[in-house]
């Protein structure tokens, strides 16, 4: 287990959240206004493991993508598709991951070495 520090900017007060799995290592805010995507780092070799956490709720998912074990790249950029896909870029992989069945839907090797970013017209 881990804990976060959250800080309330309208009560200025300091709080923490425990998480059920540990070593987060970034948190990336998700479309939905409510959800964070937390990334968990075990070790350097470990399959892609994240928390979809609900800040509304407290309710934690969490999620391995174990078919990219060993991890062949650290994971660079996550955007959320709509209220069931994420779109994420690994080095020079993009997958769509679908977060209700906990399975890569589509995976594509890019072009580019590097992509700075990712836009998803609505």
């Amino acid at each position: 287990m881990s804990q976060l520090l959250t800080f309330d900017t309208s009560k200025r007060t300091f709080s923490s959240i425990t998480l059920e799995h540990s070593s987060p290592s970034a948190i990336y805010p998700l479309k939905d206004k409510n959800l964070l995507f937390i990334e968990h780092t075990d070790y350097q070799f470990s399959p892609i493991s994240f928390t979809i956490y609900n800040t509304e709720t407290g309710e934690q998912v969490f999620h391995t993508l174990k078919e990219l074990n060993p991890r062949p790249h650290y994971l660079e950029h996550v955007r959320q598709m709509d209220n069931r896909r994420l779109m994420m870029i690994l080095s020079d992989t993009l997958i769509i991951y679908n977060l209700q069945t906990k399975k890569i839907t589509n995976k594509t090797t890019l072009l580019e070495d590097y992509v700075s970013g990712i836009w998803v017209n609505p």
